[in-house]
């Protein structure tokens, strides 16, 4: 509504938007909600961030408030966490056995193989998790703009340290445990020499599971031939057989059932390319299992940016020109997270505490230039926009002075925009560049399209789409209400992915 003399605020509630390998998180509610396709869409303060050169034939004056949140988990990565909480559920045992130096049952060797394995397919390009957050004011005035927005985005990459002990010496009070050890059932002499435990069951297993005890015999020895190529001594004290039947008994008296003790053995062989790629990482980096380094990298930038933007009509008939001038200051942050090392558990509130002891602040300025053009088409109010953001690449510094820095990449992005009546209008945006996120290999090229219904008497219907065309299964579909409640617009919008992962046996997450 335009309306000399008089300003109608905006206020964009944005509902939390979640999503399994969800796409990216447009600035505000009204731009969501058409599947942040704005770059051709004209006339309020939203423009200041999707194309300045919209501000032309815009409201008299309209200010816009909007905060939004948003989280992704990129290629696949759920599926592979929830292998490693498995892990988690029978870590103790493994590391009891780790400093103890006695035998894990054959479940626990499942479990610790399949779990390295999810562990090293985290770490590999693409995969990993971002959260977005944002928020901001706008102030539009004809064909000029000003707006104050913070955005916080945190990349979090998963790294994997194979450093398991195969063998060797401890000088210490306690020996460092090792993979030969807790396989099987060995322990150290003062001399460094290895004796198998004691204590563990070498009776013949239950008749139900003999044919699983005698392939568990094939596993052990291709396993133990593997260890013995790598220098790792094995005593003989006991054979393969006793070995097989302590591995079995031990797990039914953990409490396992038949049935999965006979799936961890035929897991164990399906995963016999890996093991015996991983050993051959072990004997090049023999750390024990209870030192181990892996865990997630965090690295996060919060900008606070400073708008000032002017457009104007061109001589070209329906040619209008924008730029918006940015003064952003950014907080770059960095944390190692090594999961097996920490003392307790990590939540969504130890971010606050990693910004204030692991980030560097600094500042950049940057700009925006779009162009808005109206085609000559009659019967139809028709648009076409192309907007340049970030022309100066804003950088900001990573703590630690180790001269590595975070930069806001260039965009490219075109839109085009119909209105078919004063209260039906379509739209579609592409991204013309392609960026990296803040997990190393995920990139990101959206195409959104989006349509508007927006009645005199009544609340204005949106709907969206988007899709991520730089990887696969990243699409979300999008809604929007708007309340015209006399002197303010209220906004309310969301999204939701296409794709779901089950997390547990309870839930999955959409």
């Amino acid at each position: 509504m335009k309306t000399a003399g008089m300003m109608k605020p905006v206020l964009a509630a944005l509902v939390l938007y979640t999503g399994v390998n969800a796409s990216e998180f447009p600035y505000g509610a009204r731009p969501l909600s058409v599947g942040g396709a704005y770059t051709a869409v004209p006339g309020d303060a939203f423009s200041l961030f999707y194309n300045p050169a919209a501000l032309t034939g815009g409201k008299t004056i309209s200010v816009g408030v909007d905060a939004g949140a948003a989280y992704l988990f990129s290629g696949g990565i759920l599926s592979n966490v929830n292998a490693v909480l498995d892990l988690a559920e029978k870590y103790e045992g493994i590391r009891n056995a780790q400093l103890n130096a006695a035998m894990i049952d054959v479940t626990q060797v499942m479990a610790l193989f399949d779990s390295i394995k999810k562990i090293y397919e985290i770490t590999q390009p693409g995969k990993g998790i971002v959260m977005k957050m944002n928020g901001g004011v706008m102030l539009q005035m004809k064909n000029m703009g000003l707006g104050v927005r913070n955005y916080t985005a945190t990349g979090i990459k998963p790294q994997l340290d194979l450093g398991f002990f195969l063998g060797g010496v401890s000088t210490g009070p306690v020996p460092a445990p090792h993979l030969s050890a807790m396989l099987f059932g060995a322990a150290r002499r003062d001399d460094g020499g290895i004796v198998f435990s004691t204590g563990v069951n070498t009776n013949p297993v239950p008749p139900e599971m003999q044919a699983a005890q005698q392939t568990l015999v094939n596993v052990l020895t291709w396993l133990q031939a593997d260890l013995a190529a790598l220098g790792v001594e094995i005593s003989q004290d006991l054979t393969l057989d006793e070995l097989a039947n302590a591995m079995i008994n031990g797990a039914i008296e953990n409490g396992v059932s038949y049935a999965d003790i006979a799936y961890a053995v035929d897991h164990i062989i399906e995963l016999q390319p890996f093991i015996q790629f991983i050993m051959n990482q072990l004997a090049a980096n023999p750390d024990p299992f209870t030192n181990n380094k892996s865990g997630l990298l965090f690295r996060g930038l919060n900008v606070t940016e400073v708008v000032g933007s002017y457009s104007m009509e061109l001589p070209v008939p329906g040619l209008s020109i924008g730029t918006a001038i940015k003064f952003l200051m950014g907080t770059a942050m960095m944390y190692d997270y090594q999961v097996f090392l920490q003392t307790s558990d990590l939540t969504l509130m130890d971010l606050a505490q990693m910004q204030a002891n692991l980030t560097r602040t600094s500042s950049a300025i940057s700009a925006d230039l779009g162009i808005l053009y109206e085609l000559p088409i009659a019967l139809l109010k028709a648009r076409a926009g192309i907007v340049a953001k970030n022309i100066i690449e804003p950088e900001f510094e990573m703590p630690g002075n180790t001269g590595e820095k975070l930069k806001l990449p260039r965009q490219v992005r075109a839109g085009v925009a119909a209105q078919f009546t004063p209260m039906l209008t379509a739209s579609l945006d592409l991204d013309l560049t392609k960026t990296e996120s803040l997990v190393p290999g995920y990139f990101e090229q959206y195409l959104g399209v989006g349509v508007s219904f927006d009645p005199l008497f009544f609340p204005s219907l949106r709907a969206g789409y988007y899709r991520n065309l730089a990887a696969e299964n990243d699409d979300a579909f999008t809604l929007g209400l708007g309340l015209n409640l006399m002197v303010v617009q209220l906004e309310v919008a969301g999204a939701i992915s296409t794709q779901s992962v089950q997390v547990n046996r309870d839930a999955a997450v959409p």
